[in-house]
């Protein structure tokens, strides 16, 4: 949602586009038919849609991939049947994770958990299905202007907090939406055929 939010700060101002929104009570995405009537007419779709509950994809993992699967799978599809260009927002957690360095785009992708094999199969949807007009793009830790997050929580004076556990938790490079934002506009025509990662 924050994604799409600043996503929307970026595109509303420019004269040369006109986008359109829809929310999730407006359309389903698991709904192929709803899909294709959404899709159809328009250019270029960018799919910020996704179930993003990390912890509650290990539970409801068929539920997750139902999301960042099938229906990136039926957005691809009205995508090809329209001849819209589908832009289409991934993670790292497709990747397993004990990399020492940054993964390049085309590292062997090999989810360890539930939430990243529902996002792989978005991926492959789409390099499936859009093979020259499907681009993916692969962001990790977004925080942005409309939801609160840790990084940018700030802690209310005169509180004593103890002390953060200790987390084994991967280091992670944070990704700020209101930066993100404006690269999804800004890919000149010479990259039509490449995947953005």
């Amino acid at each position: 949602m924050m994604l799409s939010r600043d996503l929307l700060t970026v595109l509303h101002p420019r004269s040369d586009l006109s986008v359109t929104t829809t929310t999730r009570a407006e359309l389903g995405i698991t709904d192929l038919d709803a899909v294709r009537a959404a899709v159809a007419g328009h250019d270029v779709v960018i799919n910020t849609a996704a179930w993003t509950d990390v912890d509650g994809a290990e539970a409801q993992e068929e539920a997750a991939t139902t999301v960042n699967g099938n229906a990136v799978g039926h957005l691809a599809r009205a995508c090809a049947a329209a001849g819209a260009r589908m832009i289409h927002i991934s993670t790292d957690y497709v990747f397993p994770g004990n990399a020492t360095e940054p993964y390049p785009a085309d590292a062997a992708t090999s989810p360890v958990n539930a939430y990243g094999r529902s996002k792989l199969a978005g991926e492959l949807a789409v390099a499936e299905l859009l093979p020259h007009t499907g681009y993916v793009v692969r962001t990790a830790w977004l925080y942005g202007e409309h939801e609160r997050h840790s990084t940018r929580r700030p802690r209310r004076p005169g509180r004593s907090a103890p002390a953060p556990p200790v987390s084994l938790t991967p280091i992670r490079q944070p990704t700020a939406t209101t930066r993100h934002a404006p690269h999804r506009t800004e890919r000149s025509p010479q990259h039509a055929d490449q995947k953005a990662t």
